[in-house]
């Protein structure tokens, strides 16, 4: 308990020793301000606009405090592969052996995550295991029901003209009236006929495909990520230049 205290104590501090460390690097103005900027978001939970902060900076003057900086921010907003890519970043660089300790420590609590997204900041939602199956097969579907409703109408366009064709007949109508509906009664049957049979195989390709998405996500390895929630407590850390 108490060594726990003591690590969430050393997380909330910032690290002056990183003025130091970069005493004799000239680093640019404005990545000096979006450094600040980002680290005064950071507190501010405003995460992601802090993460955009951090990695304007980056681009400007690469620095390990900045790598560890958007592994906290990601950490805290949930994102398991994000922050565990940046924290083992910043392990591999030079960097305070406090923060080295507790981004060390962040890792084992964010368990063995499987990095599906390049850091390119993409959504990892979209690079789930099956997702790109699932979703075309959903797409497929939905556009085979809208061509079944088209069936459909026609469908009930061709039983239209066979009730007044049979109508007309029961009056003694003249062929040359009986003819037009007769003639659109079998046009609407084919129609229906031809969409039905398009329709039922798009949305039985949408069921399979869908089905193959699912299949491939069960299969898919499972991570376990220990992230604090939101109304937990807030271990952070960030650096300066």
């Amino acid at each position: 308990m108490i060594a726990a205290r003591a690590l969430a104590v050393a997380a909330a501090l910032t690290v002056p020793g990183v003025e130091r460390a970069r005493a004799d690097v000239a680093v640019p103005v404005r990545a000096h301000a979006l450094s600040d900027r980002g680290r005064d978001l950071h507190h501010r939970g405003d995460y992601r606009a802090a993460i955009s902060a951090y990695q304007e900076a980056y681009a400007i003057a690469p620095s390990p405090g900045l790598l560890f900086n958007m592994g906290q921010a990601y950490r805290l907003l949930g994102d398991c592969p994000h922050a565990t890519s940046y924290y083992r970043q910043f392990l591999a660089s030079s960097g305070d052996p406090e923060a080295r300790e507790l981004a060390r420590h962040q890792l084992i609590a964010l368990g063995p995550c499987r990095i599906d997204v390049a850091m390119t900041g993409g959504d990892a939602d979209a690079a789930a295991p099956g997702s790109g199956k699932r979703n075309l097969g959903i797409a497929l579907a939905l556009g085979g029901v809208l061509v079944l409703a088209g069936s459909a109408t026609f469908a009930l366009d061709a039983n239209s003209a066979a009730e007044q064709v049979s109508s007309a007949y029961a009056h003694g109508a003249a062929w040359s009236t009986i003819a037009p509906l007769q003639a659109r009664g079998e046009r609407s049957s084919a129609r229906a006929l031809g969409l039905g049979l398009t329709g039922g195989a798009v949305v039985a390709s949408g069921a399979v495909l869908y089905w193959l998405g699912r299949r491939d996500a069960r299969r898919a390895p499972r991570a376990l990520a220990l992230v604090p929630g939101a109304h937990g407590a807030r271990v952070t850390l960030t650096w300066s230049f």
